[in-house]
């Protein structure tokens, strides 16, 4: 391999722009790791399909394609363009014409000859299509974050629990070796007692100048279905694929689409990623931008205070990724980056019996690695859901105004604010309900 996956990310920055380049990287690093592979036998691929094709899902599909171990068979979105773009490409690669296209995610899913689904829906259709997935007996990878608010998140491990199928989310900075270094240094004690984690996460969110008023839904688009759960709006281009991340029908701005990057590996590093926090205070947000198309906040701060005593601050004004301080050191580590506060630190050389990951395999092998051994992926459904929890809860306290929201991890519950605690629930629109 040429190039280092180091040298590969080192042009990325926070950005909307950047992150969808990181996913065209991975992806190039998941085609390069397999071509070093011998290929497998045809009865050995797991055979895929694709829910949602634009942005993530478009990358995503181009690095299962490049695998020898999978074979994408069939493609649903609600919008025609991706959907004939992605079957295009699906089939150009197979040299065949066999991919079926689907509008409805419970048509691919019933498909007998299907080992595995990619979700990269909007993130307020991801419990719906990943408790149906799990329902059919598929497996899953499911882009970040989780879930839409906290309830879907007990909903989708009860799911993925009873039925036994694995489940991976797209928080891949778990397989990245900068961010590894960092976790390893923590939990190994190399930076002393830490005494300060910081996650820097993106402001802003949403054009500057969205179009105004009520559009003609173009031709194509079943937007009654990319509506699903959420509530019944006129169509209006601006809120439409990358930019629905800014309104709290559909998403929950850069907190929550960014919670499950930076914050996760925070998490891992300071030992709390299995648990969640018991509280969430000094919160504040500034809705720069709050119009009917976007709602979230354009700038934000939080802590999250855990029972053991163990507090990460996270905001839009902290340097970009994560800062560990330690009392014996400190490390700061971005996409493109890492940092070690002295030259003995940046060469110390960790063990392999110490490092968390125990193998270098990429993200998407992961999952695939998990699903053949029977084994959790290398994140963790419970974790995943504790993560996105966090970002729901944040958002939580900014919208009502509060800078401190008491949560009670054993309930899974706010605890004495009733106010706040109703912009954790979100009513799915009939018929779109949570499958039982």
């Amino acid at each position: 391999m040429p190039l280092s996956r180091r040298s590969l990310l080192r042009y990325l920055a926070l950005s909307p722009v950047a992150a969808t380049g990181l996913a065209t990287v991975v992806a190039n690093l998941d085609r390069m790791a397999q071509a070093a592979e011998p290929p497998l036998p045809p009865s050995r691929r797991f055979t895929l399909g694709m829910i949602g094709v634009g942005g993530m899902g478009t990358n995503s599909l181009h690095a299962n394609l490049g695998r020898s171990d999978v074979q994408v068979v069939a493609i649903c979105d609600v919008d025609r363009e991706h959907r004939e773009k992605a079957k295009a490409a699906v089939d150009q690669k197979y040299g065949s014409k066999d991919c079926r296209t689907f509008t409805d995610h419970r048509e691919l899913l019933a498909l007998p000859d299907l080992d595995a689904v990619w979700i990269s829906t909007p993130d307020h259709w991801h419990a719906i299509c990943a408790i149906d997935a799990a329902k059919a007996g598929k497996h899953f990878y499911i882009e970040k974050p989780l879930t839409h608010h906290p309830d879907e998140g007990r909903a989708i491990i009860a799911a993925v629990r009873r039925a036994g199928v694995t489940c991976q989310t797209g928080n891949q900075q778990r397989s990245s070796p900068e961010f590894q270094r960092a976790i390893d240094l923590a939990r190994n004690g190399y930076l002393g007692r830490i005494r300060e984690v910081q996650v820097g996460l993106p402001g802003g969110g949403g054009d500057a100048n969205p179009p105004q008023g009520t559009m003609p839904v173009p031709d194509g688009l079943d937007y009654e279905r990319w509506l699903g759960p959420a509530p019944l709006v006129p169509f209006n281009s601006g809120r439409l694929h990358w930019n629905w991340r800014w309104n709290y029908d559909f998403g929950g701005g850069q907190v929550t689409d960014w919670i499950q990057h930076h914050y996760d590996i925070a998490a891992l590093a300071v030992g709390v990623a299995g648990r969640q926090p018991v509280e969430i205070r000094n919160a504040s947000a500034i809705f720069k931008r709050a119009t009917a198309l976007y709602d979230t906040p354009t700038s934000f701060s939080f802590e999250s205070v855990y029972a053991d005593g163990t507090v990460i601050s996270t905001s839009s004004s902290h340097a970009g990724g994560i800062r560990l301080v330690g009392e014996e050191g400190w490390v700061q580590v971005t996409r493109s980056s890492i940092e070690h506060s002295s030259p003995t630190l940046s060469r110390l050389v960790i063990p392999a019996h110490l490092r968390w990951a125990k193998d270098t395999e990429s993200h998407h092998s992961s999952f695939y690695n998990a699903i053949r051994t029977g084994t959790d992926p290398r994140t963790p459904i419970e974790e995943s859901h504790n993560i996105s929890l966090t970002g729901h809860l944040a958002n939580a306290a900014f919208r009502a105004g509060r800078d401190r929201l008491r949560w009670d991890p054993v309930r899974e519950a706010v605890i004495d604010d009733p106010e706040a605690a109703r912009f954790l629930i979100r009513p799915p629109r009939s018929p779109y309900l949570l499958p039982a």
